[in-house]
């Protein structure tokens, strides 16, 4: 018993010696660390100083899915409606852009995972040009990229105001024959009249996403972030520089047995 507790104290006090003896190293070859960092940090500030700024203008929007809602009841089995949601206006435009070779910087994407909320940001070497972007991106999502489906929608849209029509004119036959009307055959004709009015507010303006906001340009750069590009730098120069100062000890260490 009494070896055992020599012995673990023996350990302990390797451990230290050990300790001791690293700390010694590591400031002796101070210099080594403190260059390395200094070299990094520095370096990582002068790049992040020269690097072009970048700008962001963002906008929010939701998805028109009200109509939707009114003509799917007639045409719920029909191939021809083809709903929209973020991610499906994202991949249209990005494949758009692709194919025609724009560089343009911009971000689609939805709010707390709400398909049918979403927000575009466009990227420039200025606030101006950022602006710019943006107003370009609206212009291609609703005059090419959603053209086509809004196309198709507004015949769906005509089909079913036509459908209403027909449903009013046979509920104007039955009203001369009934001696009291029903609180539910007043709902349903309220009902449908409000959608027909719906539907014929929206073929005056067609669109299949609203802005609920204007745009929106930050005056101060999202790119770089100086503080943190010289922190890496900062943290990863201290890990190199100690890796470098234990490597170049080890190194001489060897050298002196062999020698």
């Amino acid at each position: 018993m009494e070896e055992q507790k020599k012995n673990q104290g023996y350990y302990y006090e390797e451990d230290e010696i050990d300790l001791f003896e690293l700390l010694e190293v590591l400031y002796k070859k101070r210099v080594i660390i403190l260059a390395t960092t200094l070299l990094f940090t520095l370096t990582a500030a002068l790049a992040s100083f020269i690097m072009p700024r970048t700008y962001k203008a963002e906008v929010y929007f939701e998805i028109v899915d009200y109509v939707y809602k009114i003509i799917t009841s007639d045409f719920q089995r029909s191939s021809d409606i083809e709903f929209i949601n973020v991610s499906m206006l994202k991949t249209s435009f990005e494949s758009y852009i692709k194919s025609k070779n724009l560089g343009i910087d911009v971000n689609i994407s939805s709010i707390k995972r709400n398909e049918n909320l979403g927000k575009i940001e466009a990227f420039g070497y200025s606030k101006e040009e950022a602006k710019k972007n943006l107003r370009e991106v609206i212009k291609i999502i609703n005059n090419i990229v959603l053209k086509e489906k809004i196309k198709t929608l507004r015949e769906l849209v005509k089909t079913k105001i036509e459908i209403i029509d027909e449903t009013l004119k046979n509920f104007g036959k039955i009203l001369p024959d009934k001696t009291s009307i029903s609180e539910n055959f007043i709902s349903t004709l309220i009902s449908i009249s409000t959608q027909k009015r719906i539907l014929k507010n929206w073929l005056e303006n067609p669109k299949l996403i609203e802005f609920t906001s204007d745009i929106i340009v930050y005056d101060k750069p999202v790119k770089p972030k100086p503080i943190l590009i010289t922190s890496v730098a900062f943290v990863s120069g201290l890990f190199l520089g100690i890796f470098l100062a234990l490597f170049k000890h080890a190194w001489e260490n060897r050298k002196s047995r062999q020698t």
